[in-house]
């Protein structure tokens, strides 16, 4: 397999599913802004988005929902994603896409704000919209992060790889969690996992461009 991954982008939670399971994976880094295997990366996925698992059939994945569900199903025995007859696994799919989309979308906006208006006023009350927003739909996660170790339970999943991922940018749009502090305390287990760890290392960590 082969996973086109970019330090722009959301390809981070791929990569700690690779290194949690231990998934051997071709690791093909691209950047627009770089000019670095972007005409590779089309050659498989037009539309240029990363992350982009490619099979070794030739197919492609594409979207982290997608991505994270196979590769969790490719390893079973590293407890990812619990088998489909198990009602558990369907608790970690509804995480992973509030990760997905509650969470990552508001925050794509808030970074992206200077593009929507130049108006620095209107800059500013988007931010407290889309702040506001984040913080309410993070109160899901406070009151389970008090009880158990993950988000599902005490076993880390393909949800808790894409929350580390949204938890990391919001973190840096709010300001930290200091009114959240058993996110704070569940962003710092996630942040302490070897996995998440290598991750990081193999990505490289881009500075956060927040100037609020």
């Amino acid at each position: 397999m082969k996973y086109f991954y970019s330090t722009e982008s959301s390809s981070v939670p791929g990569l700690i599913a690779m290194e949690e399971a231990q998934i051997d994976c071709e690791l093909i880094e691209t950047s627009k802004s770089r000019n670095v295997n972007i005409d590779l990366l089309e050659s498989f996925n037009p539309l240029s988005q990363v992350g982009t698992l490619v099979l070794d059939d030739g197919s492609v994945l594409i979207q982290n929902l997608a991505i994270l569900t196979y590769l969790a199903d490719l390893a079973p025995a590293s407890k990812l994603l619990p088998p489909p007859d198990e009602r558990s696994r369907y608790d970690v799919l509804s995480w992973l896409a509030y990760s997905v989309t509650d969470l990552q979308k508001p925050l794509g906006m808030g970074f992206r704000r200077k593009e929507l208006t130049s108006s620095e006023a209107a800059q500013a009350e988007l931010l407290t919209f889309f702040r506001n927003t984040l913080e309410r739909f993070l109160m899901r996660i406070e009151r389970v992060a008090g009880t158990s170790r993950y988000v599902t339970g005490d076993t880390f999943t393909i949800a808790d790889c894409h929350l580390y991922f949204t938890l990391k940018y919001i973190k840096a749009l709010l300001g930290g969690f200091d009114e959240l502090p058993m996110t704070a305390g569940y962003f710092e287990r996630l942040s302490d996992r070897p996995s998440v760890q290598r991750a990081i290392a193999i990505k490289g960590d881009r500075r956060l461009r927040e100037d609020a």
